[in-house]
């Protein structure tokens, strides 16, 4: 894993323009996050931790992390362990049946320590009823992680809707555990279309 400073020089209207993100959870505080990626921004807006953008950031005094739905998490993966700089991740809000959506899921901590961090999904379909498939306990990490450098998950959700799904919207509810400790809990919005 590499080391990533949220600084960039970005050029709007032929002027260049230093912005400079302190951490996530300074943004958060404003409950907005303004992500500067490599070739483009990208929004995360947070409406009491519930996206229908496909991003998200959540922050505590401990530990700040970022899901993003991808839908090629193979890729996506490929990207991160390579990349020299903070890759440029492409949000997906919009599925197609006999596709695959992906939590991509990375993570920082503010102080050296040994984590026991864990997550778990619940899927809301559009009418309101939760799927019988939970996924609880998916490792995020469980080891000793160096402070102000950003980790991928080690367990990342991939699902696949088959044609006995419902079109609409649809709801990844996500709860994150520092050990038995919920920590954060979140809802990611998307569509399932034709």
């Amino acid at each position: 894993m590499r080391n990533y400073a949220l600084i960039y020089k970005i050029s709007l209207d032929n002027k260049l323009k230093k912005c400079i993100i302190v951490s996530l959870e300074e943004c958060m505080k404003k409950m907005f996050i303004i992500l500067f990626f490599v070739s483009g921004l990208i929004y995360g807006q947070v409406k009491n931790n519930i996206s229908d953008n496909g991003i998200i950031a959540l922050s505590d005094k401990n530990y700040s992390f970022m899901i993003t739905l991808v839908n090629d998490l193979n890729k996506t993966i490929e990207i991160w362990d390579t990349a020299e700089q903070m890759p440029g991740l492409t949000a997906i809000t919009k599925v197609k049946r006999n596709s695959t959506i992906s939590l991509f899921l990375i993570f920082g901590t503010h102080n050296n320590e040994n984590v026991n961090l864990t997550y778990s999904v619940r899927i809301k379909d559009p009418n309101g009823k939760f799927s019988s498939n939970d996924y609880k306990d998916l490792i995020i990490a469980r080891t000793n992680i160096t402070k102000n450098i950003f980790f991928r998950g080690r367990q990342l959700l991939t699902i696949m809707f088959d044609n006995t799904d419902e079109y609409g919207k649809y709801q990844f509810h996500i709860t994150i555990k520092d050990g038995r400790k919920i920590i954060h809990n979140c809802i990611m919005e998307f569509e399932l279309i034709e």
